[in-house]
């Protein structure tokens, strides 16, 4: 427990209690993003550097409006925290949008919580069952106006433990993915898996060098521009 703790709070989560690949295109040619409307949701690590900076390279490449909708410390989770369901069907029915991009989940390390009442065990079959449930919900909720969704995976954590959870979590969205045609799943984990190059990672005086924030889980504006630059270069395939 004390480990889970540890883990959930290098990314800030509220809670109350207890190897991925590019994905190929198998599902059809990637639709341009000229002219489209792109919303981009997440948590902190879509409303921070990466956010911003895919936003600017959207609208770069050719986008004709993005618009950005994130929470810090959010997920599926915890819905008695925040409901992305319900803030799913406010933007649904306010906004038109063309593509729809996702970066969530640094806070579902935890249990469930019911959107009734109670809670479901963390890392239970009936967790996983749920989990996976609520991720493929949102993806089909995208779907109703998004000709294509884009899921980014999250990236490699420097708590071993969390970082596990992090690897399940990631196969989750991944597979959810697979099973929609219009779904794409895009790593960033290979991206940032090496925490013992001091560029890479300097938890005590980081610098303009380092690629992740001091809590081991943000990415910092020179780490968000890699992975943005990866994201454009999938998308515009």
């Amino acid at each position: 427990m004390v480990i889970l703790l540890i883990g959930l709070l290098l990314c800030r989560a509220v809670f109350l209690q207890p190897t991925v690949t590019w994905q190929d295109d198998a599902h059809g040619s990637k639709t341009s993003i000229e002219n489209k409307v792109i919303l981009l949701i997440g948590d902190s690590m879509m409303g921070g550097a990466t956010g911003y900076f895919l936003s600017d390279s959207l609208k770069a490449e050719g986008a004709r409006s993005v618009i950005i909708d994130f929470h810090t410390s959010s997920g599926l989770c915890r819905p008695d925290f925040f409901n992305w369901n319900d803030q799913l069907n406010t933007l649904l029915f306010n906004h038109d949008f063309d593509i729809a991009m996702v970066f969530i989940g640094a806070n579902d390390n935890q249990s469930i919580h019911r959107y009734t009442e109670g809670w479901i065990r963390y890392h239970t079959d009936e967790w996983y069952d749920e989990y996976n449930q609520r991720v493929g919900n949102i993806m089909d909720m995208l779907l109703i106006k998004a000709d294509r969704v884009y899921w980014i995976g999250l990236p490699k954590m420097i708590n071993p433990e969390f970082d596990e959870g992090i690897v399940v979590l990631n196969s989750i969205y991944e597979e959810q993915a697979s099973l929609r045609n219009n779904v794409f799943y895009i790593s960033s984990y290979e991206l940032f898996d090496n925490f013992s190059s001091a560029s890479y990672y300097q938890p005590l005086n980081p610098t303009s060098s380092s690629l992740r924030a001091e809590d081991g889980c943000h990415l910092t504006a020179r780490g968000a521009k890699i992975l943005v630059q990866k994201i454009i270069e999938f998308i515009s395939q």
